[in-house]
This record gives C-alpha cells, sequence and structure tokens, in this order.
C-alpha cells in the first residue's frame, strides 16, 4: 500500500443499554409495552447468580429490534462521526445487526417472563450488536478495535441524551414537516446510520431541534422507556454478550474473534500469502517442462546387454551383426 491510499477498517461492537425502574408499579404502560416485547421475543437462556436474582435473556422480535437497532445506531453515528474525524478516520456506516433484552427477577418467581411482565424485575438491560466501517489513509496504523470502543465509553452522556431526547426531536421534527411544509433540505444538518450531512455537519448535532432524522422520517420510534428510564450506557466486545440467533444453530460472531488478526494487517498478510502461492506455481510449472535425465545407474541400463568386440564401430560405419544392410 501506497503512502495516502485509504484502508478500510470495520470492527463489532455491543452497545449495553441500562435500565430502571421500567416494570415497577409506577409505569403500567411500560410495563405492558415490555411484556408485548417479550410475548414476541425468543428465549435465549437463564442464568441463576445463586444470590437471589434470576436473569433471562431474550432475542426480539423483528418489529422491535428494527426500532431500537435503527435509532440507537442513527444515535451512535452522529457521536462516532465527530469523535473518528479528530483523529482523521471517516465513518462510512453503522450497521445494527441483533438486540438482546435481558431481564431480572427475584429468583423465587417462578415465572420465566413474570419478572418483567408483572412488575417483579428488577433491572432490565439492552445490548445491541453493530458493525462499525470507516476508512482512513495510514500510517500511522490504527487500533480501530479500541478507538470505537473507548470513543464511545467516553461519549457516553451524548449518547444517552441522544436516546432519551430522540422521541421528542421526532416529534417536532414531523410537525415540521408535516404542518409547516419543511423538506429535508431546510434542516440544518441531516443524520444517519452514516453520520452527519448538510451544512451544520461540523456542529453538535446531537442537542439542536434544526436536525433531520433519517430514522424518524422513515417512521422509527425508540420505546417509551428510553426516555424515562435510560440510566447507564457502555460499549463492550460482541464476544462478551454472546448473541445467538435461535435461527436453526447459527451464531453471530464478532470480527474480532473471527480472524484474529487486525484489520490494517489482513492486506499485507493477504499479499505475502499470494506472492507464495505464485512462486510455488512457478516451480511447480518449470519442473513439469524441464528437460527428462535419465539415471545412468537405472534398471533400464542394467539390463542393457554386453557389446561383442566384433560389433564395436564407429558412428556411420557399416557391417557386422546390427547392420540394418541400409
Amino acid at each position: 500500500m501506497r503512502i495516502g491510499d485509504s484502508q478500510g477498517v470495520t470492527t463489532s461492537v455491543a452497545l449495553v443499554l441500562q435500565f430502571d425502574g421500567v416494570s415497577g408499579p409506577s409505569n403500567p404502560e411500560l410495563r405492558r409495552l415490555l411484556s408485548d416485547a417479550l410475548a414476541r421475543a425468543t428465549p435465549l437462556d437463564e442464568e441463576d447468580d445463586g444470590a437471589g436474582t434470576i436473569t433471562t435473556r431474550y432475542l426480539l422480535g423483528e418489529v422491535d429490534k428494527a426500532a431500537i437497532a435503527t435509532v440507537t445506531a442513527e444515535v451512535l453515528a452522529v457521536s462516532l462521526d465527530m469523535r473518528l474525524a479528530e483523529i482523521g478516520v471517516s465513518l462510512d456506516a453503522v450497521a445494527p445487526k441483533e438486540v438482546i433484552l435481558s431481564s431480572a427477577r427475584p429468583s423465587g418467581d417462578a415465572s420465566s417472563t413474570g419478572g418483567a411482565a408483572d412488575g417483579g424485575a428488577a433491572s432490565q438491560q439492552l445490548a445491541v450488536a453493530m458493525d462499525i466501517m470507516g476508512h482512513y489513509s495510514p500510517p500511522p496504523h490504527i487500533d480501530f478495535d479500541y478507538i470505537v470502543q473507548d470513543s464511545i465509553n467516553k461519549d457516553t452522556a451524548t449518547i444517552r441524551h441522544g436516546l432519551r431526547e430522540y422521541n421528542s426531536n421526532c416529534r417536532d421534527q414531523n410537525n415540521k414537516v408535516n404542518d409547516e411544509g419543511y423538506g429535508e433540505k431546510d434542516f440544518a444538518a441531516v443524520v444517519s446510520a452514516k453520520g452527519t450531512s448538510g451544512r451544520g455537519r461540523n456542529q453538535d448535532v446531537a442537542y439542536g431541534d434544526d436536525v433531520f432524522s433519517t430514522a424518524c422520517s422513515s417512521g422509527f420510534l425508540a420505546p417509551d422507556y428510553f426516555e424515562t428510564d435510560l440510566k447507564e450506557i457502555q460499549a463492550l466486545k460482541v464476544s462478551e454478550v454472546e448473541f445467538k440467533q435461535k435461527v436453526g444453530n447459527v451464531v453471530y460472531i464478532a470480527e474480532e474473534d473471527a480472524g484474529g488478526l487486525q484489520s490494517w494487517a489482513m492486506g499485507p498478510v493477504a499479499g505475502i500469502a499470494g506472492l507464495i502461492l505464485l512462486l510455488l506455481g512457478v516451480l511447480v510449472f518449470r519442473r513439469a517442462l524441464g528437460p527428462r535425465r535419465v539415471d545412468k545407474y537405472s534398471d533400464a541400463v542394467r539390463r542393457t546387454g554386453n557389446v561383442d568386440s566384433e560389433e564395436m564401430r564407429r558412428f556411420g560405419e557399416a557391417g557386422g551383426a546390427m547392420d540394418d544392410g541400409s
């Protein structure tokens, strides 16, 4: 790779969202919404920590997953776009994969869904698996896995605010579009899972009301408990969350576990491997077409009969028992 050439980079991350009080008695409507989401979900596994709490994990259904994943990817992309730009990396896209809901309940509750559905759960946690893609021009080479995870964990306050205020901002956007005739170009910036574009790209768009959300325009809203009960946010490796799809035996594997090489190293390693294969091919080809030599000590030579001295003559001389008469 020449200096100035662009290098693509990809990593996988799990954004973990912690909620408190969703199932409390003061939130009957939120409790109903959560119960409905669990009814559409697929149970993955259940664990008793031995200290009085059982945690059940669910893979959310397509409808619930689409809304949460799309909104979360867009809010995260806005934050990462600015953070990565500061170190010379361009964000290409944030692609959501799966969403898992973990619901905790007292171990005395016999129902696997009763804690979340009936108000017994102490807390809920959402984990959204996403692929983060970007590009930059080395050198120097970067540890994209670390940079993405560290950037998220340093910007949790902004991301949390963006998620909590998303529905409110979306309602304002819809009012401008539907009642005041606004179009996408009338907003200072446009945000999507690819980051921020428009004349307000270099501004802090997470808090402004002059931002056009692509997710909002597509009809996606975050669950109501994002506004009221979202507490903590943390970025983890996908392998730490163990996303599993209950479709056959398919398991979602993060890129970080798939190859063991940093993304920047894959190109040079692949080039060296290709060169080795090319050299091996040349050697095999030359051997196949090269001159064939007979070992003077081979069995064929040893089986040749002795020549009588009378039959020995110079090349071109006639006569002897071996002469064909020509």
